[in-house]
């Protein structure tokens, strides 16, 4: 009896461990800087980034670009490979404080696959205006 208790605690123990590794490969926590996303988000603020690529506009995510940032996500263009692309997603993003944002209307799009995922975590509120 004692013999089963252990393998079922061990077990446990194990698929404990998996599912704390597995979250910590797909949740990151973030700290706000800067002033880009106010009145949304506010410097100092911790953030919870869920890793996808799976976008949408509105969502709020975190880019790398000449620095990691945090944007809106305005538009999303989905180019197909018999465009001369590739296939790569373009997304433009956007501060949601233009005075104080470097954004897409200074750099341009960005590809998806500099997207490292989105704020999920307070959920972000719609962009002001």
């Amino acid at each position: 009896m004692a013999g089963r208790r252990s393998a079922r605690l061990l077990a446990a123990v194990a698929l404990a461990i998996l599912l704390v590794g597995a979250a910590r490969r797909r949740f990151s926590v973030i700290k706000v800087v800067g002033r880009s996303m106010e009145p949304t988000l506010h410097e100092g603020e911790r953030l919870l980034l869920l890793r996808t690529a799976h976008l949408s506009v509105g969502d709020v995510v975190v880019v790398r670009g000449p620095v990691t940032m945090i944007k809106r996500v305005t538009r999303v263009d989905h180019a197909s490979a018999d465009t001369g692309q590739g296939g790569h997603t373009r997304v433009f993003l956007a501060g949601d404080n233009p005075a104080e944002s470097w954004d897409s209307r200074q750099l341009g799009e960005f590809d998806v696959a500099d997207i490292l995922g989105r704020i999920v975590w307070p959920s972000p509120r719609p962009a002001p205006g």
